[in-house]
């Protein structure tokens, strides 16, 4: 459904692209792509959680020495720190994975193959090829990370705190 407008194929949900894949691919075209997405999301989400515990940090010694808590903003700002930073670092899986998906709808329709490994990208297109479109990436992942995790130190902290955001 993401990439209707490259393969032609549009669908008008959830339940009837399963249904569709399901007929025409079977089981295995339902989880096509899953190992390049588990090669982008897992790394991500590891390194999302390390930067933002880290950050976290760092806001909760300033506002100590401040002799306060850490605020809604602090958070924020944290989040969208580690956000942006992980997802930058997690581009070059990502360009993969958009790639494949392609160069499957470009084989589907008879086009000409798209370069899918890291080795033929940076040979064929420079090092630069794995940050392609990564601006738009970063900035919405950045927004998403910051309000995902300032939402999850309010809820943690309403419901008795947890290790990153201990209760008082």
């Amino acid at each position: 459904m993401e990439y209707a407008s490259v393969s032609g194929t549009a669908y008008t949900g959830v339940g009837q692209a399963l249904i569709s894949i399901g007929s025409k691919e079977g089981f295995k075209g339902l989880f096509s792509g899953l190992g390049s997405t588990l090669l982008r999301d897992a790394p991500f989400s590891g390194l999302n959680l390390v930067l933002y515990t880290q950050m976290r940090r760092v806001m909760n010694d300033f506002a100590a020495s401040q002799g306060r808590e850490v605020n809604t903003f602090e958070t924020f700002v944290a989040g969208a720190i580690a956000g942006g930073l992980a997802t930058f670092a997690t581009s070059p899986p990502d360009v993969i994975r958009t790639r494949l998906v392609l160069q499957k709808s470009a084989m589907d329709a008879g086009r000409a193959s798209v370069q899918t490994s890291l080795r033929g990208i940076v040979a064929e297109e420079g090092l630069r090829a794995l940050w392609v479109g990564s601006l738009p990436r970063i900035a919405r992942r950045t927004i998403q990370q910051a309000v995902t995790w300032t939402l999850y130190e309010y809820v943690a902290k309403s419901l008795g705190g947890t290790c990153l955001s201990p209760a008082k």
